[in-house]
């Protein structure tokens, strides 16, 4: 005899198995998922010629460990597979921990990138429109002309919010949010930097809003949208916005230092904002998505397009900017599609290129310029990227 089932029980059980199945994966979930890889998340056997590589590219960068101080990790893939990862130096300077290749940085403004293909994405779903007013999706947003793309390629000659709170000396305990910089520019309506359209200047207050209108064309939180449609998609477990507020911190988290001493650096105001930077993240995550990219998991290849395209022409030079991508474009057409960043101890070289397979990652939670200097490297992968890589976000 079947027992009858009370019908308010029944009703409880689908409604929590309603709210289970739309949450995002957990931590648990996503640490732990090991089926359905994807074929270049598969090891592979290194040819004698990518051997000597190695050894080569191992020495390059215990040079800079030996010579300038270089606390990191990296990864490097040559023609499409991983053919270099290795990690140097303490995660936690205080207890010794050392690197490994699951510690995650702050990426800081290599962050850019991440919120890019979120609005892309939208885009694609026909969730918004990239010359869409900025002012459809955030309300009292006080500029009229500028659009989603010009936040994108930053030719909306926003003040840098940054620079702007600075003047109000607020504690350094007290985190501003997203919406609070919106706000502030409701409220005061600071000077344009430039007539909007007219010409490239980094702004992180770009991408402050992008993030913004990712929640409100998406009607989900920055940090959940991109776990369900970029990172989890990716299989990059170790990836995550990190919420400020939130006290708890990932195990594997590092700790941003500067200086000879090891003097670590102290969460700021401006550290509850996110879109601008806030994600960390592993070389072999990115390394995860880059392949993401490259295999159209992520986006169209129409739309990877226009994201590579260049946008900014008011100087010669051979250095662009994107949709969310930094760009040298070679006299032979071939291009570079990378984003640096560096934020409180910690520096970011994220170098690409696709047509090549190419993939460069170096990761450092104790501010160092070398991250930067990698032509040496280039010259391994017998490609230059023209004029050096930069120290510029």
């Amino acid at each position: 005899m079947n027992p009858v089932i009370p019908i308010k029980f029944l009703l409880l059980f689908l409604l929590l198995s309603a709210v289970l199945s739309s949450c995002g994966p957990s931590q648990k979930q996503r640490l732990n998922r090991h089926s359905e890889k994807f074929p270049w998340e598969d090891s592979v056997k290194l040819t004698g010629d990518e051997k000597a590589l190695t050894f080569s590219i191992d020495t390059f960068f215990r040079n800079k460990v030996k010579h300038a101080g270089f606390n990191g990790s990296v990864l490097v893939a040559n023609r499409g597979k991983i053919i270099y990862r290795n990690a140097f130096g303490f995660a936690r300077y205080e207890s010794r921990s050392q690197l490994t290749d699951t510690s995650a940085f702050q990426l800081a403004s290599a962050s850019k990138p991440f919120t890019a293909t979120a609005i892309l994405q939208l885009y694609e779903k026909k969730k918004l429109r990239l010359d869409d007013p900025v002012n459809r999706y955030i309300k009292n947003f006080p500029y009229d002309s500028i659009t989603i793309r010009m936040l994108l390629n930053h030719r909306s000659g926003l003040a840098n919010y940054i620079y702007l709170f600075d003047s109000l000396r607020l504690p350094p305990d007290s985190f501003i949010t997203n919406q609070q910089v919106a706000d502030y520019f409701a409220s005061t309506v600071p000077n344009l930097q430039a007539t909007p359209g007219r010409r490239f200047q980094y702004c992180n207050s770009n991408y402050a809003f992008l993030a913004l209108i990712i929640e409100k064309a998406s009607r989900q939180k920055y940090s959940e949208y991109l776990e369900k449609n970029i990172f989890y998609p990716s299989h990059m477990f170790h990836t995550y916005v990190r919420d400020i507020f939130e006290k708890s911190i990932p195990a594997y988290q590092t700790r941003g230092y500067h200086g000879l001493d090891w003097n670590p650096v102290p969460p700021v105001t401006y550290d509850g904002v996110v879109g601008d930077k806030g994600i960390y993240s592993t070389p072999y995550d990115l390394y995860l998505f880059d392949q993401a990219l490259n295999h159209h998991i992520l986006l169209k290849q129409e739309t990877l397009d226009e994201a590579y395209a260049g946008y900014s022409y008011e100087k010669p030079g051979i250095k662009n900017y994107g949709l969310g991508w930094r760009i040298k474009e070679f006299p032979d057409g071939e291009k570079l599609i990378y984003h640096n960043g560096w934020w409180r101890g910690y520096n970011s070289s994220f170098e690409r290129r696709p047509d090549l397979g190419i993939c460069v990652v170096v990761l450092t939670n104790k501010y160092n310029k070398t991250t930067y200097s990698l032509n040496p490297l280039f010259d391994l992968l017998k490609f230059s990227d023209g004029d050096g890589s930069d120290e510029d976000e």
